[in-house]
C-alpha cells in the first residue's frame, strides 16, 4: 500500500512562489539552463540596500574566448521585467582571455 502511495506522490510535482500575487519571473538564453540554481543577496552600498536574485545558468556563454558553454552567472533585479538580468563578468579569473593549455573550461557548469 505504501510502495502504491509512493508512486502516486513520485510523479507529482508542485511549484510555489513565495509571493503569487506578484510574481517575478525572468527569461535567459534557450537552453542555457537559466534559473538552475537561484539565490536571493543584497547589495549593500554606503546609502543604500538592493536586493537582487543570482541566477544561475550552467550552460550558458561566458563570453570568456575559446570555451563553449561554460556557465554563467546572472544578476537580476527584483523588478516585473523579464529581461532586465545582467551578466557578472570577471566570477573566473582571466575569463577575458582564452584559457591555458593545461585548462578545460568547456562544459564546466558554472552557476
Amino acid at each position: 500500500m505504501i510502495k502504491i502511495i509512493w508512486a502516486i506522490l513520485a510523479q507529482t510535482v508542485v511549484g510555489f512562489n513565495l509571493e503569487p500575487r506578484i510574481a517575478i519571473v525572468k527569461t535567459g538564453n534557450p537552453g542555457s539552463y537559466f534559473g538552475y540554481s537561484v539565490a536571493q543577496h543584497q547589495v549593500v552600498d554606503r546609502n543604500s540596500l538592493n536586493s537582487i536574485a543570482l541566477v544561475g545558468a550552467p550552460k550558458d556563454d561566458s563570453g570568456q574566448p575559446g570555451t563553449k558553454r561554460s556557465g554563467n552567472v546572472w544578476q537580476c533585479p527584483l523588478t516585473q521585467s523579464r529581461t532586465d538580468c545582467t551578466q557578472i563578468r570577471g566570477i573566473v579569473p582571466g575569463s577575458s582571455v582564452p584559457p591555458r593549455a593545461d585548462e578545460i573550461r568547456d562544459d564546466q557548469w558554472l552557476g
